[in-house]
């Protein structure tokens, strides 16, 4: 189970990646600039996430 948290105009994404017994937040730090980029990126790697 991920969840993200937020999108930022840095270029970072921030999730909550857990399972029934233990979670972690990650920091994906990206070289997009702005949310847009950022968001393109997002969908670029989510399925790699959910694989």
């Amino acid at each position: 189970m991920r969840r993200i948290k937020s999108v930022n105009d840095n270029g970072s994404i921030r999730l909550l990646w857990a399972d029934n017994q233990k979670a972690v937040n990650i920091t994906v730090q990206t070289t997009a600039r702005g949310q847009v980029q950022t968001l393109k990126v997002w969908d670029f790697i989510r399925p790699l996430l959910d694989a």
